[in-house]
């Protein structure tokens, strides 16, 4: 038997049976990995990079949905804020000033407006008078008036010129009892009321009228001149609006801004609604600039009559809250009643606009 001259390992044992056991291959050199594999290795994370990216993720999505739930949480909450309506205590003493502050209001812009001249022209017309033996030509002209009909303003006397041309000297005189006057003292007319009723203590007849003396009638305060518009009549000078700015100004202290809006074209402007004269609503009021003087006067249309106004009076110990109120607007129902009739109440709803933080009336409360 030929002797193997091959080395076993050390720790090696031979059996009968299974020959070498435990005996350790030799080692084979392992080939080195590409360059592509190589990559590929270090792309592909170990699995507790892995666990740890999700954990974050995870975290993530966790405060990103607690910010939004937040979010929706104050936005809910805002709503409802804005739905819910103030308390009544909270809003009643400035719905209680704006009711009584409404009524003057409300005459400028729904009544019967500011007061105005009457239209007195000084459309003057002449008369006869004899003043001892001499004929002299007075003026006089006509005063429609409320109270008594037609005043006659008549000019009362007569004019004597004394001396000669280097010395003049001038007296005068009452037409009807040749009396001395003062006309520049007493003013240049005398006022009478033309009447065809017969009392017996008129000053004059003539054409089956009688003239009756007004002593106590005041002399016109404003004459008319043909080139005034007809439609225009001036606001008196002692009313407290003198232009149209104040009249807004007095309204926008009451009336909401979006409300007002839809009344400032009738009241300012005008509308045509159709061609011609008779398609034109008139502004009611406007700010007139004399071309003589360059001085701005407020005028009224006279086509506009506007609405004989109630004395409407308001029981605010009555006032409550009414449905479909919010934060921004709010209806009250309130006990109203006419003066002078104080049991024939009726229950008024009124609305009021939140605007810049003020409240206002956004309806009309007449």
């Amino acid at each position: 038997m030929e002797e193997n001259n091959k080395e076993l390992p050390q720790d090696a044992v031979i059996t009968p049976e299974t020959g070498i056991e435990n005996a350790q291959a030799p080692a084979r050199e392992e080939a080195e990995p590409c360059a592509c594999e190589k990559k590929k290795k270090q792309k592909k994370p170990p699995n507790g990079c892995k666990k740890k990216l999700s954990k974050q993720l995870l975290a993530t999505i966790i405060s990103v949905s607690l910010v939004l739930l937040i979010l929706c949480t104050v936005l809910i909450s805002s709503l409802l804020r804005n739905r819910r309506p103030p308390e009544l205590a909270e809003v009643r003493e400035r719905f209680e000033a704006l009711i009584e502050a409404s009524a003057p209001v409300n005459q400028l812009l729904f009544g019967k407006g500011l007061p105005t001249y009457p239209r007195v022209y000084e459309d003057l017309r002449t008369f006869e008078v004899t003043y001892e033996e001499k004929a002299y030509t007075r003026y006089y002209f006509t005063i429609a008036d409320a109270e008594y009909g037609t005043v006659i303003a008549y000019q009362y006397f007569v004019q004597i010129v004394e001396g000669d041309e280097s010395e003049k000297s001038y007296s005068y005189y009452d037409i009807l009892t040749k009396a001395p006057v003062s006309p520049l003292k007493d003013g240049p007319y005398r006022f009478a009321e033309k009447s065809t009723e017969a009392r017996g203590d008129a000053l004059f007849e003539k054409g089956g009228y009688y003239y009756y003396a007004l002593p106590d009638y005041e002399e016109p305060e404003f004459i008319y001149e043909d080139a005034d518009d007809k439609y225009y009549d001036y606001v008196r000078a002692d009313s407290p609006y003198k232009l149209t700015d104040d009249i807004k100004a007095a309204a926008e202290a009451v009336y909401s801004a979006a409300y007002l809006q839809r009344l400032y074209d009738g009241l300012f402007i005008g509308v045509a609604f159709a061609e011609g004269e008779e398609g034109v609503l008139y502004a009611r009021y406007r700010d007139y600039v004399d071309p003589e003087d360059d001085n701005v006067y407020l005028q009224q249309c006279n086509l506009v009559k506007g609405y004989d106004l109630p004395d409407r009076r308001y029981d605010y110990d009555t006032m409550v809250i009414a449905k479909g109120s919010n934060a921004r607007y709010v209806k009250i129902e309130i006990e109203s009643y006419i003066a002078g009739d104080e049991q024939a109440r009726t229950v008024v709803t009124l609305a009021f606009a939140l605007e810049g933080g003020e409240w206002f009336l956004d309806n009309p409360s007449y």
